[in-house]
């Protein structure tokens, strides 16, 4: 599991183990700001499998592309690459 996904779900859940997750695991500012642009790939993700988005993979990398370039507008040099 990436550390963001560790991160949004201590968001969300409640507990000790939940205020302490920060401590425990460092992130990179990178990972950080791509959070919001993974929370956008995971509604991607939820809508093609809930039937809302046609499962296809020229529309899946059409949408990456597209939010990729978006994530590097924001961005700048501070966005992640592969």
């Amino acid at each position: 599991m990436s550390r963001p996904v560790e991160l949004i779900k201590a968001l969300f859940s409640s507990g000790t183990e939940a205020a302490l997750l920060p401590m425990k695991v460092c992130t990179p500012p990178a990972a950080v700001l791509g959070l919001p642009f993974d929370a956008l790939r995971a509604q991607y993700a939820w809508a093609v499998r809930a039937g809302l988005v046609e499962r296809s993979l020229l529309a899946s990398s059409r949408f990456e592309r597209q939010l990729a370039a978006l994530e590097q507008m924001a961005y700048g040099p501070f966005a992640r690459r592969v």
